[in-house]
């Protein structure tokens, strides 16, 4: 399993177990299966989703923090009451987690399953800055004070903010980088220049440092596939290593 480009390579024993039923067990885990020949569809999709969520969240992420900070550094907030900061508090922080409940939805199942990861953590943070601003909101509502009660939404949506926002730089950077790795992969020449024997009864044996007569040799070009361990190939000034 290779955890940085989220694939894994398997062998199995069709007799002892089949693809459906490994394709289960890895989806009871928390994870996705998803064809290797879709991978990249997939990834596109995902960051583009990735990409829609951060806006939204951040369309109504930010005004919840002015609303919350603007007035500790001195910027100017509407003039409004206690309870009618609270519902709009409530309702923006509300919008950024339908907006985030991917990360929610995959927290908690894999809390539930008793295999948290990372987005279990930031569900158990969120959720709880979430759920106690609102018991507080409600308490307020039906007992009012003259100052505004601690509440922590901008906390949860902020959280959630950043995560998404690390989750599509992360996943733009790995686009970016596997398709450099292919470019490489592209640049490697798929035929090499090879020394084969003209006597075929007999292999010299060549070591490091050794001399050899070239003429007992005859030059030719296979492709790599076909090269193997104690070949001798010949990579000519300004040509590329193919192997």
């Amino acid at each position: 399993v290779n955890y940085a480009n989220t694939q894994a390579n398997l062998e199995f024993d069709q007799k002892k177990i089949n693809l459906e039923s490994i394709t289960k067990i890895i989806q009871d885990a928390g994870y996705k299966v998803v064809d290797k020949k879709k991978l990249a569809d997939h990834n596109r999709q995902y960051a583009l989703s990735l990409k829609r969520r951060l806006t939204i969240s951040a369309l109504f992420g930010f005004p919840l923090i002015y609303i919350v900070m603007g007035k500790m550094i001195g910027l100017p907030v509407p003039n409004i009451s206690n309870i009618q900061t609270i519902l709009l508090q409530l309702v923006l922080t509300t919008i950024v987690i339908a907006a985030s409940y991917t990360l929610w939805y995959s927290g908690a199942t894999r809390l539930l399953k008793r295999k948290p990861n990372m987005d279990s953590l930031v569900f158990i943070g969120t959720a709880a800055a979430y759920f106690y601003s609102v018991i507080v909101s409600i308490n307020f509502l039906f007992q009012p004070q003259p100052t505004l009660p601690h509440l922590h939404f901008e906390s949860a949506a902020f959280i959630l903010i950043f995560i998404t926002l690390g989750k599509y730089l992360e996943e733009i950077t790995k686009g970016k980088a596997g398709a450099a790795v292919k470019k490489l992969i592209g640049l490697t020449p798929k035929e090499a220049t090879v020394l084969r024997a003209k006597d075929k009864t007999s292999t010299p044996s060549i070591k490091q440092g050794d001399s050899f007569d070239l003429s007992l040799y005859n030059e030719t070009s296979e492709p790599i596939s076909t090269i193997r361990i104690d070949n001798l190939v010949i990579v000519k000034p300004g040509g590329q290593i193919p192997v």
